[in-house]
């Protein structure tokens, strides 16, 4: 039986090699599921679950997630969607409500957040009066 750390070395070049041109390849990535299927029951789970894990995390790369307190506007949306493609392969813009937030945005592309919403200022100014 292999190791979990090769499996889940294998599993993730595996669904780097899924996505061409950043979209995700279905018919590559059908054949990694197949093989990954025909593994013994022990190697199977986890390099199924591992190669899933980094799939989303691959999407997530080129998805811009917009979290603001009320709904934006779709000209809203393409404005943060322009400056970020500045920097960021964008191919998929979502927007969320968040009254959590209070005011203003959070963004998210893959592990990184921009914050810049109403609630992070208030726990920042709090934290400077605080020290």
């Amino acid at each position: 039986m292999k190791s979990l750390k090769t499996l889940r070395k294998q599993s993730i070049k595996a669904a780097k090699l899924s996505f061409k041109t950043g979209q995700l390849d279905e018919t590559n990535a059908k054949k990694f599921i197949k093989s990954f299927k025909a593994l013994p029951l022990g190697e199977s789970v986890p390099s199924l679950n591992y190669y899933l894990r980094a799939i989303k995390r691959e999407i997530s790369k080129t998805t811009l997630t917009v979290f603001s307190a009320s709904k934006i506007t779709t000209a809203q949306e393409k404005v943060l969607e322009n400056d970020f493609k500045k920097n960021y392969r964008i191919l998929k813009t979502e927007s969320e409500i968040a009254p959590s937030i209070l005011g203003g945005v959070k963004v998210k592309i893959g592990d990184v957040i921009y914050d810049n919403s109403l609630r992070s200022k208030v726990t920042q100014v709090a934290q400077a009066l605080n020290n």
